[in-house]
């Protein structure tokens, strides 16, 4: 169930990243737009019940602050008890969620996983 609330449409002028191919900031540029937009994104975000793909494919910019929210979601999971877990949750969400509605873009994460090798019988032997 959505709850829908009237938004002042007031016109911004915002600083958006330009990249090359490879993801590289390569300068920025002036975009006109309106803080309504930010206010909508800004509730996606709060909403623990939305899929993070599903909010990707509908807002692909907000990538990073998504990126952001599933991280703190794994340590989250993996450090804190089940009450701390949703406290800790409550305040990230409503901190990036409170940076897109002001316009601020989080910073681009790059996440590397970590690979488990496996060593064989062999390569053992071999030492």
């Amino acid at each position: 169930m959505s709850s829908w609330k009237t938004w002042d449409a007031k016109p911004v002028q915002v600083e958006k990243q330009i990249k090359d191919e490879k993801g590289n900031v390569t300068g920025t540029k002036t975009v006109n737009s309106y803080r309504n937009e930010w206010a909508v994104k800004a509730e996606a975000i709060r909403d623990s019940s939305r899929d993070a793909k599903e909010l990707v494919k509908e807002h692909p910019d907000l990538i990073n602050e998504i990126t952001a929210v599933k991280l703190a979601e794994k340590f989250a999971a993996a450090n804190l008890s089940a009450v701390d877990q949703a406290r800790f949750m409550e305040r990230v969400r409503g901190q990036v969620a409170d940076n897109v509605s002001t316009g601020q873009q989080a910073p681009e994460l790059k996440i590397r996983e970590e690979t488990t090798i496996e060593r064989t019988k062999e390569t053992e032997n071999e030492r």
